[in-house]
């Protein structure tokens, strides 16, 4: 490796690397991206990337002498003693198996307990069914049903969740979907709040022409479609922020 004039402790790191040598996958990409912040000059970059390369091959080492880390092998074992399939299981273990292969222990231990936490989910969920808060916020989509733009896509995503355990990715979907369906039973009741309907009003009275404004106009719709109150008031505001600073251009 092309070693300039480095601070100390940056050239000890280099001097660590070629002399823990440990082969994974990746590491001539890691060798090389370490390589290109030295060249330009980018040495917090360069030392973070040599600390990882460093870990790494440390982690390798230890494996290969000793076998895994102990937490890290009842995770492992965890897994295989606890399985329960659900879709995208056979990717998530091929992510745990190439972050083992790499010496990634910290994103291995993460990934084995997010497998294990599904898995166990899973279990509970096919032994007593889904958690009392979530089956209530399922009843409520289904007794307060409105049809808007996406809401298919939404449940599809919200039964994506559930079928592979991750119920807090499932609980947010589905307050997301209660919340849009009861914007817009309020909005077909009882029009459009007050303040929106204002801006809204805005928009077309201080109407100023410029590019990019219907495809903001068509967002703005599409918020209000969906029941998004807050994306909608968000593009409302950039509309008319921006026909006023054309109008204040236009009149000096």
């Amino acid at each position: 490796m092309n070693m300039p004039k480095l601070p100390l402790k940056l050239n000890q790191m280099l001097t660590s690397i070629e002399e823990e040598q440990e082969l994974y996958p990746g590491r001539e990409q890691e060798l090389a991206s370490l390589q290109k912040y030295i060249d330009t000059g980018d040495l917090f970059m360069a030392e973070s990337t040599a600390e990882r390369i460093i870990e790494q091959q440390r982690a390798l080492k230890h494996t290969r002498e000793h076998g895994l880390p102990a937490h890290l092998q009842q995770l492992c074992d965890s897994i295989r003693q606890e399985a329960e399939p659900y879709s995208g299981r056979e990717r998530e273990l091929e992510s745990l198996q190439k972050y083992i292969d790499t010496g990634d222990h910290f994103m291995a231990k993460a990934t084995a307990e997010r497998i294990i936490e599904q898995q166990r989910t899973l279990k509970h969920t096919r032994e007593h069914g889904l958690p009392a808060h979530l089956q209530q916020l399922c009843d409520c989509i289904l007794q307060e049903a409105e049809p808007y733009s996406g809401r298919e896509q939404e449940l599809a995503s919200l039964q994506k969740y559930i079928d592979t355990g991750d119920h807090f990715m499932a609980e947010s979907t589905a307050e997301r979907i209660i919340e849009q369906q009861r914007t817009l039973k309020h909005t077909r009741e009882h029009g459009l709040p007050a303040h929106l309907q204002q801006l809204c009003d805005s928009i077309r009275q201080e109407a100023e022409s410029y590019s990019g404004r219907e495809q903001e106009l068509a967002s703005l719709q599409k918020y209000i479609d969906t029941g998004d109150h807050f994306m909608a008031e968000s593009t409302a505001e950039r509309i008319i922020e921006q026909q006023r600073a054309l109008k204040h251009m236009r009149d000096g």
